[in-house]
């Protein structure tokens, strides 16, 4: 499930909508988001690190990060990386009709497997595209009741949260 936060611009009106998390569309973006890992959209060293081991897997949950040093904010996937706690016996683990193995690859992986069937191997960086400073996950409630709006920059309240999926 999704959550999403409206905001309105305090200078120039403007209204605009954060979504964070998964909806109903996931395995289709988290089959994407491997796709865009191995064509090396997140560079090369990110695509050997997937490919260096069976059954790697990515956070693919929309979250917000924002920049201490310059403001700058953007929804965007977790994608760390993650192998399985037992490569072993991990083949066999029934997924839908299938198992891992009839497969050929795991085809989505949550955020509460990740959390409980898998280990972290390398975590995901967020540079800032305006500064280039490292981007923080938002993770406070405090850290969503404003930001930035896109358009002019100044102050935008959060007018309200939603439920999405």
């Amino acid at each position: 499930m999704g959550k999403g936060y409206s905001y309105v611009c305090s200078k120039c009106g403007k209204n605009f909508d954060v979504f964070l998390g998964i909806g109903m569309m996931f395995p289709v973006i988290y089959r994407r988001t491997i796709e865009e890992i191995k064509s090396g959209k997140y560079g090369e060293e990110w695509k050997k690190i997937f490919n260096s081991q069976p059954y790697t897997a990515t956070n693919a949950h929309k979250y917000l990060y924002k920049c201490k040093n310059c403001g700058y904010w953007e929804e965007s996937k977790e994608l760390s990386l993650y192998v399985p706690n037992d490569l072993e016996s991990f083949p066999k683990t029934q997924f839908g009709i299938k198992t891992v193995e009839e497969w050929g690859y795991v085809p989505y992986v949550t955020e509460i497997e990740l959390k409980y069937d898998y280990h972290l191997i390398k975590r995901y960086i967020h540079k800032c595209p305006k500064c280039g400073k490292t981007m923080n996950q938002a993770t406070e409630k405090n850290e969503f009741l404003t930001l930035s709006c896109p358009d002019c920059g100044a102050l935008a309240k959060r007018e309200g949260e939603l439920m999405w999926d």
